[in-house]
């Protein structure tokens, strides 16, 4: 029997069941009522069509206008608006919706729909969604968050004249750069040529050029980096730890990339594996690993059937990864949001049902906070998907649709940052705040790459220079 299943049975003794677990009468008969008017507002939100359903959740619990939902659902603004008055006009649910607008209950009943539980792990991911997911003993954060930003330009190494800043580790004290001569205008995955890595550490104010090779991609509190390049004897492109100094290979993986490193020590990255059956125009197949600690052997990470392609981009303090599997084949994929916990399972990271996103990524974790996005798809046209924002927090299962960002990271509050429509964007429980550019917005030359864990610090790109934003 499912939770949903159990209130609808025990309606009638739910406040009596409370009067015993509480002694108080009063308040116990509160929150039992509480949880009653969730179920039946679930039911009532149950019943209406996807859409309809889509635009009262984006509305009257993600706080969106007219404007962000038709831009998030593909539709006109007259569209959504035309949405939430069939909803609200379909009976029975039109006294419900009365209630639920004048006293902004959906707040606290909006869960049950747009939650998704976790499948395979019911009892050990958290408490019920339904019950605690705005609860601050469970995840959401009482910190204050910035309302706006100031940019500044980062320091480069004489000579350098473009780069971007590529993370910051949770306490602010590193900050991980990448610059290069004019001659480099971008920072892909392919890594620049051998001995011209282009990395530095901003450390308390002075800037460290880093002797590594190829490419840096993440620094933990304790200053520890780790990239991938030709580290070893055999030229090939391996993940390698810079450590007190020197530079080692992460043991285990001949070819493949380390992306992050947690508090710890241990490390995640991507096995690149051979591909004979698919031409050599195609991407290589790959496969997430995870590194316990430096000088442990690779561990490779258990993959779903039918994936052709996985990549670990991600490790909290705790060891949980996450990152994406790509179902199908290079010409015809599906991707989806994965999480492998420490104890070695693993699982899809689920979009909010009656939404129709798909194809979901997840690129960041923190504190059981997890960022990421999902597609949109549009309706009744060739024009591409639009992007949407998610969050996921791990201990009570919630999955909810932010407004557009791509790439970035989140920090232990749940704040995250990444790029929004044209701009970077920080986003926190208290509404989005838009990160100035540093001179004319140029959003080809625009990305927004990590946040420290107080919120008060942002790091990234803008207008081709690596820039710290200082947020209030």
């Amino acid at each position: 029997m499912t939770f949903e299943e159990f209130v609808r049975s025990r309606l009638p003794s739910l406040p009596r069941f409370a009067v015993v677990l509480t002694g108080d009468r009063t308040g116990a008969e509160d929150h039992a009522r509480a949880i009653v008017d969730r179920q039946a507002l679930g039911d009532l939100l149950a019943r209406l069509p996807p859409r309809q359903r889509a635009v009262l959740v984006l509305r009257y619990n993600e706080g969106l206008s007219d404007d962000e939902i038709a831009h998030l659902l593909g539709c006109r603004a007259v569209s959504a608006r035309e949405y939430a008055a069939r909803a609200r006009r379909r009976r029975p649910t039109r006294a419900a919706w009365i209630t639920v607008i004048a006293t902004g209950t959906v707040t606290a009943a909006i869960p049950l729909m747009v939650a998704g539980r976790p499948s395979g792990r019911p009892a050990d991911v958290g408490p019920s969604n339904a019950v605690h997911s705005r609860d601050p003993r469970y995840g959401m954060s009482t910190a204050v968050p910035p309302t706006s930003c100031t940019v500044n330009a980062l320091p480069m190494p004489d000579g350098h004249h473009v780069g971007s800043a590529i993370a910051i580790d949770p306490s602010g004290r590193y900050i991980l750069l990448e610059s290069a001569d004019a001659r480099h205008k971008s920072f892909g995955t392919d890594p620049p040529p051998a001995g011209d890595s282009g990395a530095s550490l901003w450390v308390d104010g002075e800037l460290r050029r880093l002797d590594v090779p190829g490419r840096a991609a993440d620094v933990n509190a304790s200053g520890v980096v780790v990239g991938w390049g030709r580290a070893g004897r055999t030229g090939r492109t391996g993940p390698w730890i810079l450590r007190d100094g020197h530079v080692s290979e992460l043991p285990g993986v001949a070819v493949g990339n380390a992306n992050a490193i947690n508090a710890t020590g241990a490390v995640v990255g991507t096995r690149l594996l051979p591909t004979p059956t698919l031409s050599p125009s195609s991407l290589p197949l790959s496969r997430p690993v995870v590194w316990r600690s430096p000088d442990a052997d690779a561990i490779d990470l258990p993959i779903p059937a039918g994936v052709w392609r996985s990549d670990a981009e991600d490790i909290d303090d705790d060891g949980t990864v996450v990152g994406v599997v790509d179902m199908g084949t290079p010409h015809g994929k599906a991707s989806h949001a994965y999480v492998w916990f420490p104890d070695g399972t693993g699982r899809e990271l689920v979009t909010p049902p009656g939404c129709g996103l798909i194809n979901p990524v997840a690129w960041s974790i923190h504190n059981g906070w997890v960022a990421g996005a999902a597609d949109v798809p549009a309706v009744g046209s060739e024009k591409p998907p639009t992007l949407v924002g998610m969050r996921w927090n791990l201990r009570t299962g919630e999955a909810r649709a932010l407004p557009p960002v791509a790439g970035g990271a989140v920090n232990r509050h749940g704040w995250i940052v990444g790029l929004g429509s044209g701009h970077g964007v920080l986003i926190t429980d208290a509404g989005t705040v838009q990160l100035p550019d540093l001179h004319a917005p140029d959003a080809s030359r625009t990305s927004v790459r990590g946040l420290s864990d107080d919120g008060r610090m942002v790091v990234g790109e803008s207008n081709s220079r690596p820039v710290l934003w200082r947020c209030d």
